[in-house]
C-alpha cells in the first residue's frame, strides 16, 4: 500500500511528464538518480516512459519487478525484468527471463559472459537506464500509467 506522499509524488511526476513531455526528462531523471527517492523508482521511472512516448523506462536503481505485476502478464513485463537483470549484471535472473530458444543461442555463442563482451562493451557504470517503445498498437505498448484501469 503506498502512502499519500508516495501516491502524490507518483501523479506529480505524471503530471509533470505530461504537461512538459520531453522537456521534463533532465529534471525526473535527477530524481531518479537521488538515493533518496529510491523507494519510487519505479513511479519515476514511468513518469519518464510517459515524458519521453516510451513504452517502459528502467534504470538500474528500479525496484526489482514482481513476476505478477498487476495480475497479469504483458510482453512488458518480461522485457522489463530482462533489462533489469542485464542492468545489475544478474546472469541468474537474465537467463531465467529468456525463452528456451535464447537461452540455447546465448549458450551456443559463448554464454553470459561472451554476450555482455559482444553487446556491453566493457561498458561499467554505476548508473544505466533503458527505455523501450512497442510500435504495435495495444494498451500493453502505451506507458503504465496511461492505460485505462491503472
Amino acid at each position: 500500500m503506498q502512502s499519500d506522499g508516495a501516491r502524490g509524488l507518483g501523479w506529480m511526476s505524471l503530471v509533470y511528464a505530461k504537461v512538459r513531455g520531453a522537456a521534463a526528462f533532465p529534471r525526473l531523471r535527477e530524481l531518479i538518480e537521488n538515493p533518496r527517492l529510491e523507494p519510487f523508482q519505479n513511479m519515476l521511472g514511468e513518469s519518464v516512459a510517459l515524458s519521453l512516448g516510451l513504452t517502459s523506462y528502467l534504470a538500474s536503481s528500479a525496484i526489482p519487478l514482481d513476476s505478477d505485476m498487476c495480475g497479469s502478464l504483458e510482453p512488458r513485463y518480461s522485457l522489463d525484468r530482462l533489462i533489469l537483470a542485464w542492468e545489475r549484471e544478474d546472469q541468474s535472473v537474465f537467463e531465467n527471463a529468456l525463452g528456451p530458444n535464447a537461452r540455447k543461442a546465448m549458450l551456443d555463442g559463448g554464454g553470459w559472459l561472451a554476450l555482455r563482451a559482444e553487446l556491453w562493451r566493457g561498458r561499467s557504470s554505476d548508473w544505466v537506464a533503458v527505455g523501450y517503445r512497442f510500435e504495435i498498437a495495444g494498451c500493453w505498448s502505451e506507458p503504465e500509467d496511461t492505460r485505462p484501469g491503472t
